[in-house]
């Protein structure tokens, strides 16, 4: 084989490889953003598909914490876009999305803070019932 065709074969082996090993890394599932040392609230069963949760703290949030601060993960750790609504004496917040029958989601709550203060981060496992 002549050194033209080698040079030729060469960098078509170097220029699939990398565009093969660049489409791998965008199918890549996110990295799990729930640090391992948060606490397991609970874990829920036969969530409807509708389900609108509430969130009770022991003293007032600031609201402006709750925008960075509360994340519903779907199974791939891909976030959902929430609606949060916020009690007036902003001790109970109230979230939802949009869930798909039969997924499993994660619901992280961490950086909340009252006066200032990080209150401790939670994180429950939940799933949604199958569609009948």
């Amino acid at each position: 084989m002549n050194k033209k065709l080698k040079n030729l074969v060469a960098t078509i082996v170097i220029a699939t490889s990398l565009t093969i090993g660049a489409g791998a890394i965008k199918v890549q599932a996110a990295s799990n953003p729930i640090p391992q040392t948060t606490k397991l609230w609970c874990i829920k069963t036969n969530v409807t598909k509708d389900k609108i949760w509430t969130i009770k703290f022991n003293k007032p949030v600031d609201v402006n914490s709750l925008v960075n601060g509360v994340h519903v993960y779907d199974s791939n750790y891909n976030e959902l876009p929430l609606t949060i609504y916020v009690a007036d004496d902003k001790r109970s917040i109230q979230i939802q999305t949009d869930y798909k029958n039969g997924a499993t989601y994660n619901l992280f709550i961490a950086n909340v803070t009252s006066n200032g203060e990080a209150l401790k981060p939670v994180w429950m496992l939940f799933k949604v019932k199958e569609a009948i």
